[in-house]
C-alpha cells in the first residue's frame, strides 16, 4: 500500500481515498484527521478468546501475528481474511493500517470447503485422493448433501463441534466405511439431524444401511486401538492373577 493517500469529499461526506479504495474512518478537521483508532483481530476459531489489537488509524502495525497451537489434523498454514478458505494472506507488518482487519487461521491440506457458518459444502480434491481415515476438523458444524458420497475411506472421525446436521446422502455409498468415532456422546449424537438415506448403499434394488460401527467419546481410530490395547492388558493382567499356576512341592524323607 502506498504512503501517499488524498482526501477528497465524497456524496457530501469527507472520506480518505488511497490507491483509489475509499475509507469510512477518517474524518477532515481543517487539513488534519482525527485520532482514531483501528483493530486488529486474530480469530483462532478454537474457543479462545480472539486477540485485538489497537493502532492509531493510519499507522505502522510493527507486530508479527500470534502463534496457535498446531491443529490435529493439518498443519498451519498462516491467518488469513477469510475464515474458511480465500481470502488474503497476513502481510501486514510495516504497513500502514486504515481500517478494521480481522484475521482467520488456514490449515494445510485441508480437503474441505466450509462456508462461513462452518458447513463442509464439498471438496477440495478428487474422492479417491482422501485419506482412508478421514478426519473432519474441530470447527465444522455441519456437513453437506452427499459431500462424501462414493468415497472409499474405512473410518471417518467426527468432531462435537458438529452440532446441526449431517446431509442427505452424506456417505451414500460408502461401502466400506466401517466405523465412525464421533467425539461427543450418545445424547450429542442423536440431536444432530440425519438426512434422508445419509447412511446407506444402494444394494442395486433397495437401500440398505452401511455396516460400520459407531464409537462415542472417541478422538478416532489410533485412539480407539490404544483403549483397546489398554483394555486387553488389563483383562490379561487380571486372568493371570486370578489363574496362577500350582506350584507342587515334592516332600523328602530325611534318614538319619
Amino acid at each position: 500500500m502506498s504512503d501517499d493517500f488524498d482526501f477528497e469529499k465524497i456524496n457530501g461526506y469527507k472520506r480518505i481515498k488511497i490507491d483509489g479504495k475509499e475509507y469510512k474512518r477518517v474524518s477532515l478537521v481543517g487539513l488534519k484527521t482525527t485520532q482514531q483508532k483501528v483493530k486488529i483481530t486474530f480469530d483462532p476459531q478454537n474457543g479462545s478468546k480472539p486477540i485485538v489489537y489497537k493502532i492509531k488509524i493510519g499507522s505502522v502495525f510493527d507486530k508479527l501475528p500470534p502463534e496457535i497451537e498446531a491443529d490435529s489434523v493439518f498443519p498451519f498454514d498462516g491467518w488469513y481474511t477469510e475464515p474458511y478458505g480465500g481470502g488474503e494472506q497476513f502481510d501486514l507488518v510495516n504497513s500502514r493500517v486504515w481500517e478494521d482487519i480481522n484475521f482467520y487461521p488456514h490449515w494445510e491440506g485441508n480437503y474441505f470447503n466450509i462456508d462461513s457458518n462452518g458447513k463442509i459444502t464439498g471438496l477440495n480434491c478428487d474422492r479417491n485422493l482422501l485419506p482412508s481415515n478421514l478426519t473432519i476438523p474441530q470447527g465444522v458444524t455441519a456437513i453437506g448433501d452427499k459431500v462424501f458420497a462414493e468415497c472409499e475411506m474405512t473410518s471417518v472421525t467426527i468432531p462435537d463441534s458438529v452440532v446441526t446436521s449431517i446431509g442427505n446422502r452424506a456417505f451414500y455409498n460408502c461401502t466400506g466405511l466401517g466405523d465412525i468415532y464421533y467425539a461427543g456422546n450418545e445424547t450429542q449424537w442423536e440431536y444432530i439431524q440425519k438426512g434422508v438415506d445419509w447412511d446407506q448403499y444402494d444394494s442395486g434394488r433397495w437401500s440398505h444401511q452401511i455396516n460400520y460401527q459407531l464409537h462415542y467419546n472417541s478422538s478416532g481410530p489410533e485412539a480407539a486401538s490404544a483403549e483397546i490395547a489398554e483394555e486387553n492388558a488389563s483383562s490379561s493382567a487380571a486372568f493371570e492373577e486370578k489363574c496362577a499356576p500350582i506350584v507342587w512341592v515334592k516332600k523328602q524323607r530325611l534318614c538319619a
